[in-house]
């Protein structure tokens, strides 16, 4: 349940994003003709090596990279007057804040000691589950609704 509901938050995130600096684009794109603004990049960029153990490990560094990118545009568009300060707060944080859902979301992760088998059986693992963490979705307990990273079931 918790891969697939980060799959579907993070999916989410970058659709926001996207659509947040593509209004930038729009915005830096309609400018007079003759006026010709060069593309946005740091001054002093940082590399970082990134190692995940998770495709939705690199799925949540390319969604901070899609943030750099619309902080980089929102600075840029309001530097040429493009935008007014109240927009490019406005813009900095709800991208903020899409990229803050997806680090609580898992910041709440909690390992479950029980296999499927051990909730659709009764046993006592499984109770145990159950008792702390509710029932599960019976689309993701039955392996309808699964992160398309997930495992293969067996």
């Amino acid at each position: 349940m918790f891969l697939f509901n980060l799959e579907e938050k993070l999916s989410k995130s970058k659709q926001e994003i996207d659509l947040l600096v593509e209004q930038l684009n729009e915005v830096l794109r309609n400018v007079p003709g003759d006026i010709i603004i060069s593309g946005v990049a740091s001054t002093s960029p940082v590399n970082i090596g990134v190692h995940s153990r998770s495709p939705l490990g690199y799925k949540s560094v390319w969604l901070l990279v899609g943030y750099d990118e619309l902080v980089l545009k929102a600075f840029q568009a309001f530097h040429y007057g493009l935008i007014a300060r109240a927009r490019r707060d406005e813009l900095l944080n709800a991208g903020g804040h899409a990229v803050r859902q997806i680090c609580a979301l898992a910041q709440s992760y909690k390992t479950v000691p029980a296999t499927r088998s051990d909730i659709s059986s009764g046993s006592q693992k499984g109770k145990e589950a159950i008792s702390r963490y509710g029932m599960p979705d019976p689309d993701v307990l039955s392996g309808k609704k699964r992160s398309s990273f997930s495992a293969p079931l067996k």
